[in-house]
């Protein structure tokens, strides 16, 4: 979703890397830029991923894998946290958490400043509690949290210039330990320049790492990122790129994943999206309007079959809308491993105590593999 100012409720469109998941996708990447895309401009990046047509054996693979998602994230119980806050009651839109072992957890998520968001920094011992630790990020929205190597990769979208310009770009910084996370102190920064949306204008936002392989360090690494940008006719659509070396990115259009949701009559903004863990890069959930203006909802996308399914998210309240979706696997704090779903549920549609940060898990195959 484009970013809004705080009041208006949803967060702005937007894990764990889950690389072996994205393994097929980064190596897609990396042969596109060898045969030439390029730095700048308008390029369009296909990403098949899979044989054409598909084997049926992967056809029924991924079909059991769709199986698993939906028993994971369709049904939401009322043992879920609704309209998560942390101990400082401020409002945890778009939360992406990380273990660092069962009972310990850190989540990054973004705090309304007045015209403007932060990224902030909390810790958890049980998934549902969370205590603020820090401000990581000034005028910055949609995080994303990963690990990487022995530390950690921070993705977000910066407002570049004055919030009224609506100028953003794509920032990743990097974290060698978990005491610089904890202390706010990365060893390295850089700001993504615009390769979809316009230099010095529009926006590339909601970065989501898909994939890090830093190769023993950040100067021989190759990071994958998803993201959205603002396309002509001030539409959302999908891109994806790859940073090389923490210096050189190159992006371009997700030509896929966007033809998939138009195919399925889904014609309004494409934000925020999620691989699913553990399915070897074959499945991906979306958070997308059927129609300009209409409720957000989170689709399926089975990149074996080129098929997008709309997904149908029940909550005790009856919420009609969702949107920026994630799912992580981690070790509950017993340590049995669960997939974590959190979801943001805007204002207008949401039941009654259900709007704000959504999270709930449970046991999955997912995540048990």
């Amino acid at each position: 979703m484009t970013v809004e100012p705080p009041a208006a409720g949803p967060c702005a469109t937007h894990r764990q890397a889950h690389a072996l998941g994205t393994v097929l996708v980064v190596l897609v990447l990396a042969m596109a830029c060898l045969a030439g895309c390029g730095g700048s401009g308008t390029s369009t990046w296909t990403l098949p991923g899979f044989a054409t047509p598909p084997s049926r054996a992967a056809v029924a693979q991924a079909r059991r894998w769709s199986a698993d998602l939906v028993a994971a994230i369709d049904t939401v119980p009322r043992t879920s946290v609704f309209a998560l806050k942390d101990n400082l009651s401020q409002p945890m839109a778009c939360l992406r958490l990380i273990a660092l072992q069962p009972g310990s957890y850190l989540g990054v998520y973004q705090v309304g400043t007045g015209n403007d968001f932060v990224v902030d920094l909390a810790a958890s011992h049980n998934l549902r509690n969370w205590r603020e630790v820090r401000t990581l990020e000034l005028n910055a929205s949609q995080p994303d949290l990963v690990t990487a190597g022995r530390g950690f990769l921070l993705a977000a979208e910066a407002t570049t210039r004055a919030s009224g310009l609506g100028v953003h770009n794509i920032e990743v910084r990097y974290y060698p330990s978990v005491s610089s996370l904890v202390l706010g102190r990365p060893s390295r920064r850089l700001i993504l320049p615009h390769r979809l949306a316009e230099p010095g204008s529009g926006i590339e936002g909601t970065p989501v790492v898909e994939a890090a392989d830093l190769n023993g360090s950040l100067d021989h690494s190759t990071i994958t990122i998803s993201f959205h940008y603002l396309a002509p006719g001030l539409v959302d659509r999908e891109g994806i790129g790859v940073l090389t070396d923490f210096s050189t990115w190159s992006a371009g259009e997700d030509e896929h994943l966007d033809e998939a949701l138009i195919h399925a009559g889904v014609d309004g903004k494409h934000g925020d999206r999620s691989f699913v863990p553990d399915t070897g890069g074959a499945l991906e959930v979306v958070e997308a309007q059927r129609d300009p203006g209409s409720p957000w909802e989170v689709y399926l996308y089975d990149r074996v079959s080129d098929t997008v399914a709309a997904l149908r998210i029940k909550t005790p309240g009856a919420s009609r809308s969702f949107a920026n979706p994630a799912i992580t696997c981690v070790p509950d704090p017993a340590g049995t491993d669960v997939a974590v779903v959190t979801l943001f549920l805007p204002n207008q549609q949401a039941g009654p105590g259900e709007a704000g940060e959504l999270l709930y898990y449970r046991p999955s195959p997912l995540c048990a593999r």
